[in-house]
């Protein structure tokens, strides 16, 4: 810190000091601070480059104020450093200076050489006499010229080109290695990352389901639950891809089921929704069975709302969770409630988790943001935007139950008690435990390293999440109208028994690629049910035109 305070010094010198021309000034200040700025931990003496900066502008200063202000400088300098260093750098000083000019007479005024040192630099004495001239008797100069070493300091070293272009290298690598390397991965963008064909040899369509971002396999009623739309709302109504207009949302959204033992495909009225001409425009859904009554279950589902003051397109939507009532076995959903706090937590909802009594649900809010460049950070992986899980109960209103997340997506409750995430910006799938109701601790994560969406658990504990390989695909295949294909993947995440005798572990869970297909028959899923005694695998997407059965 010493040179530093020595080189603002000095430039405060330069600053000062009246020069014909800001050049001169830039040169003084340059020379004098140059060896504090290329290497101050080994202590370049400032009073060296102050009598070497002296030397190159003496001709173009008015001298008497510059040897007042100089005198008072190098005085600070040599108090603060011991008699031999002190004469050593001055010494060197005046050697550097003789070499290149024959005008230094005035600075042996401000500090006189020993006389052995003007017989090493001169020896016939013309250039240094044997006794300092006074301030008031300075020797006629000649005009400054450029010493050949200030020309030498202007030009870059090999050395020194070398230094900066490995510093240049190793910033950009970390950059690559820490970011921007894992951002290409999760989009896909990496030639060896394709689906292959895996576990799609006997798969059928289920016609006339379309436009589903999530099912639940229930298994007591041997039932998949639906929640659809139109492919024309998806594409033209999907807040969380900044799709706004609100022109194509649909009124008509609701639940299906579908029964894989009789083929039989239901649609379910919603009844008691205050706003019947607004209809429910959903996404992320839970389904519960009721504390009291396990043939009722409570259904939660994320509802994308038009704002009611303002366009969308400079608002958002005004999102909340909708509860209903439905029957096992029965063909209505009876809506008993909304949870929402005017977007003040609950703001960019993506998926829900609910509680058994109705009152309660946590969600993940995708983006911090509604609108905004702030999201297209977010998604870059960069800590702007980034959402959070949160938590709404009718008697407490709403919070953040787990902060900071990037891109959390699909949500759901393991078989063990905790709670999943799917942290789709970052590439990996998180497990949450409760601290309280309300409060969750990230206790492990699962890399992934690609985008995902929402997570199911089937009857073994074991999770299954929807994958994009390529998700530059899913993002064209949505901006395209649904036209072409993209590639999708399912990953399931199980116990790893080995990694939990090992407490060196970086996880307890380990991971595999379950089903794959290349777009034909399974394009841009979201969505992803395990049935394990019928040993199939029930697969949608929020774009996509039919549900896909797959037996093994």
């Amino acid at each position: 810190m010493l040179f530093w305070r020595r080189c603002r010094e000095c430039r405060e010198l330069a600053r000062h000091v009246p020069t014909p021309t800001k050049s001169a000034q830039f040169l003084y200040y340059r020379v004098c601070c140059k060896g504090c700025l290329t290497d101050p931990l080994q202590g370049v003496g400032q009073t060296t480059n102050t009598a070497w900066a002296l030397c190159q502008v003496w001709s173009a200063i008015d001298r008497g104020k510059a040897l007042e202000l100089l005198k008072s400088l190098m005085m600070r300098v040599r108090g603060e450093m011991g008699s031999e260093q002190w004469l050593l750098q001055r010494e060197e000083a005046w050697q550097r200076c003789a070499r290149d000019h024959d005008y230094v007479k005035p600075v042996l005024a401000i500090d006189p050489v020993p006389s052995v040192f003007p017989a090493f630099c001169d020896p016939s004495h013309t250039i240094f006499p044997s006794s300092p001239l006074t301030p008031s008797s300075p020797s006629p100069s000649p005009p400054i010229m450029p010493p050949k070493s200030s020309q030498q300091a202007r030009e870059p070293s090999f050395a020194g080109v070398i230094t900066i272009s490995v510093l240049f290298f190793a910033v950009l690598g970390g950059a690559y290695v820490s970011w921007f390397g894992p951002l290409l991965r999760r989009f896909g963008m990496v030639p060896w990352r394709y689906a292959d064909s895996f576990n799609n040899g006997q798969c059928k369509r289920v016609e006339g389901l379309e436009a589903c971002e999530k099912i639940i396999w229930h298994t007591p009623s041997t039932t998949l639950y639906l929640a659809c739309s139109s492919l024309e709302s998806r594409l033209g109504w999907t807040p969380s891809m900044d799709h706004l207009d609100s022109s194509k949302r649909s009124a008509s959204d609701t639940f299906f089921t579908y029964s894989p033992v009789t083929g039989l495909v239901t649609r379910l009225r919603i009844t008691g929704y205050p706003y019947p001409g607004m209809g429910i425009s959903m996404h992320g859904f839970s389904l519960v069975p009721s504390a009291e009554d396990p043939d009722t279950l409570w259904a939660y589902v994320v509802n994308h709302r038009i704002p009611r003051e303002g366009g969308a397109r400079d608002k958002g939507a005004d999102s909340t969770i909708e509860v209903l009532r439905v029957k096992v076995g029965g063909e209505e959903a009876e809506w008993v409630r909304t949870l929402q706090d005017g977007g003040a937590v609950l703001s960019t909802p993506n998926d829900v988790l609910g509680g058994p009594t109705g009152e309660w649900a946590y969600f993940t809010n995708e983006y911090s943001v509604k609108i905004g460049l702030a999201r297209l950070g977010a998604r870059l992986g960069l800590p702007v935007g980034a959402g959070y899980i949160g938590f709404c109960d009718i008697n407490k209103g709403c919070s953040i139950a787990a902060p900071d997340v990037p891109g959390p997506n699909g949500i759901a409750r393991g078989k063990d008690g905790k709670v999943w995430v799917s942290a789709s910006f970052h590439g990996d799938v998180r497990a949450y435990e409760e601290v309280r109701l309300g409060e969750l601790k990230e206790v492990d994560r699962v890399v992934l390293d690609r985008y995902e969406d929402n997570v199911s658990v089937d009857d073994n504990g074991d999770m299954f999440v929807a994958t994009f390989p390529r998700a530059t695909d899913f993002k064209h295949l949505f901006e395209s109208s649904g036209r072409g294909r993209s590639p999708s993947t399912v990953h399931r995440i199980y116990p790893n028994a080995s990694a939990r005798a090992d407490p060196a572990a970086k996880s307890q869970y380990a991971a595999e690629q379950f089903f794959a297909d290349d777009g034909r028959e399974a394009s841009g899923v979201t969505t992803a049910e395990h049935w394990v005694e019928g040993r199939m695998l029930f697969v949608h997407g929020h774009i996509s035109k039919h549900l896909l059965v797959c037996t093994f």
